[in-house]
């Protein structure tokens, strides 16, 4: 069997899902070693490589772009059953960004591609009850994204001589940049700074003045990003959307509390009290981090290692490449759906 996944880019700057697609093949692959497992970036592949192929899935992720309709494209031209993961891209604050042109793809397009797909797949609850008030009637699959092991080591895990507070992700404005950037204005903190990774995507940061003790480092990976997520005190993404916010579950590998919004599925950072879950509304957003910064330190600590307990246990990669192989073998050969498939 053959299971191709496109995808529309795997540079890291592209965000979670340059990352979060390869782990997830790797992870399929290592647990059926007689499948063919692969990703690519290119619509033509798509095409072709089910042209000469026999039984198999194409699992699609993300939307609107030429790679999602060649998919699209495939899957009905062989009749190969596709799986669609939307990345976060029918969230309704992204359906809402850029509307005009998204409304014109909607209905040229998107919306029978995803209403043919045998069935969709979220990394959340949130998503999932997104997916049916847009009007999903097919399976959807919950599955969440994984998360890669991170090492704690004493050098890494060692404060530095000021603390900060991390922003990484990519500075763009559905991440909250600009109202992050207000809230650490109207605290002005004395001791701390706030340090912001990422591909500054929209220019935002170019043209900000940026205040004392706010440093711009631009992109990060690696073992730098690993350093930088280790030895931060407190991680912070005021988003307006995220399908996951595979940052979120990276920080809390790090050992690192986060403060992260309403739109973000990540309310068990209240129930599992390692971190903030709060309204995007810039004065909340301001006084948790008065209130965070405040925390004292062995606390911060208690909460980022709670945080990493979680993850460790909740988001390992063989746990969901298991689940996504139960859902492979259901849409190619039927019976009882897998426990994380809702079919109402």
């Amino acid at each position: 069997m053959i299971a191709l996944h496109s995808v529309a880019s795997l540079e890291p700057s592209k965000g979670g899902p340059s990352r979060t697609v390869p782990a997830l093949c790797r992870s399929i692959a290592a647990q059926k070693r007689d499948w063919h497992v692969e990703v690519t970036v290119t619509p033509k592949e798509v095409l072709e490589r089910f042209a000469t192929r026999c039984q198999g899935v194409i699992h699609d992720h993300g939307q609107w772009l030429q790679i999602n309709r060649s998919s699209a494209e495939a899957a009905r031209r062989f009749s190969v059953p596709r799986i669609v993961t939307p990345r976060g891209m029918l969230s309704p604050w992204a359906m809402n960004f850029r509307r005009w042109k998204k409304s014109i793809a909607w209905w040229a397009f998107a919306r029978r591609d995803l209403m043919e797909a045998a069935l969709v797949h979220a990394t959340s609850e949130m998503e999932l009850a997104e997916l049916r008030e847009l009007g999903a009637r097919q399976p959807i699959a919950m599955i969440p994204n994984g998360v890669e092991p991170l090492p704690l080591t004493e050098a890494d895990a060692a404060p530095p001589s000021r603390p900060y507070v991390l922003f990484l992700s990519r500075v763009h404005r559905k991440k909250g940049i600009q109202e992050l950037l207000e809230a650490w204005g109207g605290l002005a903190p004395q001791g701390w700074d706030l340090v912001i990774a990422g591909p500054d995507e929209e220019g935002i940061l170019a043209k900000a003045k940026l205040q004392t003790g706010v440093r711009y480092i631009g992109s990060v990976e690696g073992e730098p990003k690993h350093r930088l997520l280790q030895q931060a005190s407190l991680f912070v993404l005021p988003t307006y959307s995220e399908n996951f916010g595979v940052v979120v579950a990276e920080s809390l590998m790090a050992g690192v509390p986060v403060i992260t919004t309403h739109g973000a599925p990540w309310r068990c950072l209240q129930t599992e009290r390692c971190g903030w879950w709060i309204p995007m509304q810039p004065d909340v957003l301001r006084d948790t981090l008065h209130s965070a910064m405040r925390t004292p330190p062995d606390e911060l600590r208690a909460m980022g290692l709670r945080g990493r307990a979680y993850v460790e246990q909740q988001f390992s990669w063989p746990e969901i490449a298991r689940q996504m192989i139960d859902v492979y073998e259901w849409v190619l050969g039927g019976g009882p759906p897998p426990a994380c498939v809702s079919t109402d």
